[in-house]
């Protein structure tokens, strides 16, 4: 049980740690006018990729990790960004917030459908039987 919530964990850190890397390397891209914050397609795009590419290697993370059963952990980590993602469009936005209003929906749904994918492809690279146990020492 342990082992399953420490790659869950895991998985969570990864996802959020790729995300802040990849919006911190994107934010060039949406600099306005005098230095100030403008929101634009570009930006939108990479943050967007940045988010596929982030919630896939957390699947795998969370499957790769679990003890067993890998791709219901990836599944347990796209439900807890699924709540997360609810759990924010339900909060009153900042006042600095200009996100188009189709932005956090695609998040919502993009990010769990890739980190289940990422579980998956982790998953399919069992044998048929499950894992193999390490050979006994002698």
């Amino acid at each position: 049980m342990i082992r399953s919530v420490a790659a869950i964990f895991a998985a969570f850190v990864v996802l959020n740690a790729v995300v802040m890397l990849g919006t911190f390397a994107a934010s060039p891209l949406a600099t306005g006018a005098g230095g100030a914050m403008q929101i634009t397609p570009a930006y939108l795009a990479v943050n967007l990729a940045v988010s596929v590419a982030a919630a896939l290697l957390a699947g795998f993370v969370a499957a790769h990790l679990a003890p067993v059963h890998r791709l219901w952990h990836a599944v347990l980590l796209a439900l807890l960004m699924l709540v997360m993602a609810i759990v924010m469009m339900l909060s009153p936005p900042p006042e600095a917030a200009v996100q188009p209003k189709w932005y956090m929906p695609a998040l919502a749904t993009i990010g769990p459908l890739f980190a289940m994918a990422g579980g998956w492809l982790r998953a399919r690279r069992e044998p048929k039987g499950g894992p193999v146990a390490d050979p006994p020492v002698a």
